[in-house]
Formats: C-alpha cells, sequence, structure tokens
C-alpha cells in the first residue's frame, strides 16, 4: 500500500511535470510566434524609418533649395528696389531738367516779346527817320532852286546894273557859299539814305532773326511737351513697377516658399521686361534732352546776335 502511495505520488508528480512540459512548450511555441511577429514588426519598422531618412534627406534638399530661391527672391527683391530707387531718382532729375527747360522756354518767350517791341520801337525809329529824310530831300530840292534862283537873279543884276569887277566877284563868291551849302546839303541827304538804308537792313536781319526765334522757340515747345509727356507716361511705368513688386512680394509670402509655385510666380512676373523698358525710356529721356540743351544753346546764341545787330 505504502508503495501504491508512493508510485502514485511518483506518477502524479511526473503527471505535473508532463503538464508542465507542455504549458512550457505551448508557451515557447507561443514566445516563438510573438517573437516572430515582433521581428517582422522590427523589419517593417526599419523599413519604415528608412523610408522616413529618404524623404526628411528629400524634404531637407527641398528645405535648402527653397532657402537658396529665398535667399535669390530676396536679393532680386533688393536689386529691384534698388533699381527702382535710381530710376526715380532719373525721373526726378528728368522732371527737374523739365522745369528748367520750361522756364528757360518761357524766359525766351519773354526776351522773345521784348524784342518784337524792340524791333517794333526801331521800326518806328527808322520811319521816322524816313519821314526826317524825305523832308531833307523836300529841302534840298528847295534850296536847290533857291539857289539857282539867287545865281540867275544875281547875274541878270549884275549884268542890268553893269556892276565893276569887285562887285561881281563878291556875287560870285556869295554863290561859289551857296553852292557849297548846297553840296554839304546834298552830301547830308546821301548820309540819310545811306543811314535809311542800313537801318532798313538792319530791321529786315532783326525781323529774319524774329522768325527764326519764334520758329526755333516752337520745336522748343513742341519738344517740352514731348518730354512731359514722355515723363507722364515715366511716371504710370514706375507705379505699374511697384504694382508688380507688390504684387510679387505678396504672392511670395503666400505661396509658403514652395519651389514649384515659385517658380511658376517666377514665370508670370514681368519685372525685368518693365526694368528695361523704363530704362530704354530714361535713355530715351536723356537724349531729348541733350537735344533740348543743344537747342537752347543755339536759341542763346540766336538771341545774343539779335541783341548785338540791334545795338
Amino acid at each position: 500500500m505504502a508503495m501504491l502511495q508512493v508510485k502514485l505520488g511518483a506518477a502524479l508528480e511526473d503527471r505535473e511535470s508532463a503538464l508542465k512540459r507542455v504549458g512550457l512548450e505551448r508557451d515557447v511555441a507561443m514566445a516563438k510566434g510573438e517573437l516572430g511577429g515582433a521581428v517582422a514588426g522590427k523589419e517593417e519598422a526599419d523599413r519604415q524609418i528608412e523610408i522616413s531618412e529618404v524623404e526628411m534627406r528629400k524634404l531637407r534638399g527641398d528645405l535648402s533649395r527653397a532657402l537658396g530661391k529665398n535667399e535669390a527672391y530676396e536679393q532680386r527683391c533688393e536689386e529691384l528696389e534698388a533699381e527702382l530707387k535710381e530710376h526715380r531718382d532719373e525721373l526726378m532729375m528728368a522732371k527737374k531738367n523739365a522745369m528748367r527747360i520750361g522756364t528757360q522756354g518761357r524766359k525766351m518767350e519773354a526776351e522773345r516779346r521784348a524784342l518784337e517791341a524792340r524791333l517794333a520801337a526801331s521800326e518806328e525809329r527808322a520811319e521816322a527817320s524816313a519821314a526826317a529824310c524825305s523832308q531833307c530831300e523836300e529841302k534840298l530840292r528847295a534850296a536847290e532852286a533857291s539857289a539857282r534862283r539867287m545865281e540867275r537873279e544875281l547875274k541878270t543884276e549884275c549884268e542890268r546894273h553893269g556892276r565893276d569887277g569887285a562887285d561881281l566877284l563878291a556875287a560870285n563868291q556869295e554863290i561859289e557859299a551857296l553852292r557849297k551849302e548846297n553840296d554839304r546839303v546834298v552830301e547830308e541827304c546821301r548820309d540819310l539814305r545811306h543811314f535809311e538804308a542800313g537801318r532798313n537792313k538792319t530791321i529786315f536781319e532783326q525781323k529774319t532773326a524774329n522768325a527764326r526765334l519764334v520758329v526755333q522757340l516752337g520745336q522748343a515747345k513742341s519738344a517740352i511737351e514731348k518730354l512731359q509727356e514722355e515723363l507722364r507716361v515715366a511716371k504710370r511705368g514706375e507705379k505699374e513697377m511697384q504694382a508688380v513688386l507688390h504684387a510679387l512680394r505678396r504672392d511670395v509670402k503666400s505661396c509658403g516658399w514652395e519651389p514649384a509655385k515659385m517658380d511658376a510666380l517666377l514665370k508670370q512676373t514681368k519685372e525685368e521686361f518693365n526694368m528695361d523698358y523704363a530704362r530704354a525710356k530714361n535713355e530715351r529721356l536723356e537724349k531729348e534732352r541733350a537735344q533740348m540743351k543743344q537747342e537752347i544753346k543755339v536759341l542763346k546764341g540766336e538771341l545774343t546776335k539779335a541783341k548785338g545787330v540791334q545795338a
């Protein structure tokens, strides 16, 4: 009985040991399955990490390119601002030149009016000189007629009264004195005629210079009006360029520094065309300003010449 109990206890112990071994084997199998799943999950996680690292490197490259383009855009904006400031300064200079040209044009207009007034006064003086010359000629003709009449009367008187040689000599001397006076009056009339001819020539030259001055002044006014129109167009171009620059900054900020949007936005902008157009306009303004300076110089020379002729 005791042996049976011992065997039964041993059998129970063996049974418990077998059950424990089966449980352990099941736990080991489950642990192996879980370990295999964990390994597969680790491999998937490693693959996802590698993909994430590739995407991260790509994103870092995109970010670096975007930052580089951002710096390029900021540098371009600074260049545009500098060019805009330079263009604005040039426009201010052109505006000052236009104002100075307008002032010179008004001054030339006043000088032309003064020249016309002096020319009218010269014409009046010439007419007065012509009238005086006509009066002198009439006096000359009257003096010549009077001298001839007196000569005839003296000769008749000498012949009739039979005056002696002394009286005849005195009469001849008086006649000679009258002839000299007549010659002097004739010479004065000739001088007056020469003076009148010179005065007429001077008046003609003044009229010609005045007409030429009027034509050149009209050309200067037309050039000033054209320059003012160019200034108005340049101002409109400057406003358009400022609007484009403002829109460029706003759009670049709104696109979030994304390279694709930046490239598309860069293709749509026309700031380079506007700058080239404004630069061409500025060069044209400079050429017209130089031409206006040359025309003003010529006009000043004509005015100086006209003043010298009048003097």
